[in-house]
């Protein structure tokens, strides 16, 4: 049995399961990281490792440098954690939705839940990169570093993307606003 992940990795390509197996052994741990540190929760984590393990399996053969076995797999690990973690951020969001649209409702004030509805649909309205960094600062309370690690990017990218997040919501907002008066 050949040594290097470049050897394995031609040969799972050429659709040897054993070489392929091999490989995924060796990089089990590491891969398991990298979802935890995307998601959090370990049996999320092994849920998405085992989904990256099928995606791997069906698409080795679009590896096209060998040598990058790793880096490969770990990508499909890292974008399979951010699937579920935009899929439980859109649950999540229904969940506060109906919350906040039943607490408007009991205390009897539609203006509450006109401005969360608006909200909601002006960050939706924003470029895709700014949703999950927006939602998580902001209704969950998470420090940029664990944005950082949810979304794979460094803390000073969060930074920026909330601060231009932010700038084009308060835009939206204002814009919003000023049509109601």
């Amino acid at each position: 049995m050949p040594d290097t992940d470049a050897e394995l990795a031609l040969q799972a390509k050429a659709g040897n399961q054993a070489a392929l197996s091999e490989l995924l052994k060796r990089y089990h741990g590491p891969l398991f990281a990298t979802a935890m540190r995307a998601i959090s929760n370990r049996d999320d984590a092994l849920d998405v490792l085992q989904d990256a393990c099928i995606r791997i399996l069906g698409s080795i053969g679009t590896l096209h440098d060998t040598k990058l076995f790793y880096p490969w797999a770990r990508n499909i690990v890292r974008n399979l954690a951010l699937d579920r973690l935009r899929g439980r951020k859109r649950v999540q969001q229904k969940r506060e939705h109906i919350v906040a649209r039943e607490a408007a409702r009991v205390s009897g004030s539609d203006k509450a839940e006109l401005l969360y509805n608006q909200v909601l649909q002006a960050i939706q309205e924003l470029p895709d990169e700014y949703h999950v960094p927006l939602f998580c600062r902001y209704l969950e309370e998470i420090s940029y570093q664990q944005i950082a690690l949810r979304t794979g990017r460094s803390v000073d990218s969060i930074r920026g993307l909330l601060y231009r997040g932010t700038r084009m919501l308060r835009d939206s907002l204002n814009k919003y606003f000023e049509n109601q008066d």
